[in-house]
């Protein structure tokens, strides 16, 4: 090979060495990138995993809300009924009591009962056992508007009773929905931090995803420029070995003419009769 080929064989390996160099080193890279990118990978599937966890959390703590405010509805509506019917019965009983002068349905019984015991046992006048008879009425009368207030205010008491325990179980239900949408409120805002995760970690897969695809396409260009500098190797070494079989070709030829003149003038020499000496 002459001068000239043995530079550019020169810069070719030089070239060759320096492609190989850079392509080991994209190589490394891309390594490490998807390496990077399992692991984001990875760190996406447990970000899913949890928002999918919390997602079930809030859909159960719905439905809770969903039946405790079902059932507060219904306290509502029975704590205004009961409170209703506790108004109605104290005007009932106020206006029962003032009928009969708010008198005890004790003292009542016991005037009637001596009024009953006078009538059988004492001797009257018929106008007098008239107007004992019509007071006896008046008094049995009422006696039993005071029995029926005596009811009502047993059953006031019940109802009072009953309110205040259904006031009670309204005011457990309120507190239990606040602190299920205190813990819905709080997944809530876990959650949103896990989507903002879930968006950083997606924003560098897709970086990620960036450097790979344009290292991919250097690696490219680098094997191809390898495969073009051996190629270019290949077609020196072949246009040596064409080069040095010419010559050596020439030689032999060359060779065998010098060969062709000696044995020429050796038979020239053996005619003239002169000594031939080899």
């Amino acid at each position: 090979m002459n001068r000239e080929g043995s530079e550019e064989e020169g810069s070719l390996n030089k070239e060759e060495s320096r492609l190989r160099s850079e392509l080991e080193k994209v190589r490394s890279e891309l390594n490490d990138l998807y390496k990077a990118l399992r692991d984001e990978k990875e760190k996406r599937r447990d970000l899913n995993s949890q928002i999918a966890a919390l997602k079930g959390e809030i859909d159960n703590i719905k439905e809770g809300i969903s039946q405790r405010r079902a059932v507060k509805e219904g306290k509502v509506r029975e704590v205004e009924r009961l409170r209703a019917e506790i108004a109605k019965l104290k005007q009932e009983i106020r206006e029962s009591k003032a009928k009969i002068g708010w008198k005890d349905p004790l003292e009542l019984r016991k005037e009637l009962e001596d009024l009953e015991w006078k009538y059988q046992t004492s001797p009257m006048g018929i106008e007098n056992e008239k107007r004992l008879v019509g007071y006896i009425e008046k008094l049995r009368a009422l006696l039993c508007i005071a029995e029926d207030i005596t009811k009502k205010e047993s059953l006031l008491k019940e109802l009072r009773t009953l309110y205040q325990k259904e006031v009670e179980e309204l005011e457990k239900v309120k507190s239990e929905l606040k602190v299920l949408r205190d813990k819905r409120d709080e997944i809530k805002e876990k959650l949103k931090v896990l989507f903002e995760r879930r968006r950083e970690a997606t924003k560098h897969m897709e970086s990620l995803w960036e450097s790979i695809s344009r290292l991919k396409t250097r690696r490219e260009e680098i094997k191809k420029n390898l495969k073009e500098i051996l190629q270019e190797k290949k077609r020196l070494n072949e246009t040596y070995l064409s080069d040095k079989v010419k010559k050596e070709a020439e030689r032999f030829v060359e060779r065998s003419e010098e060969l062709e003149k000696v044995y020429e003038n050796l038979l020239k020499e053996l005619k003239e009769g002169k000594k031939v000496r080899l």
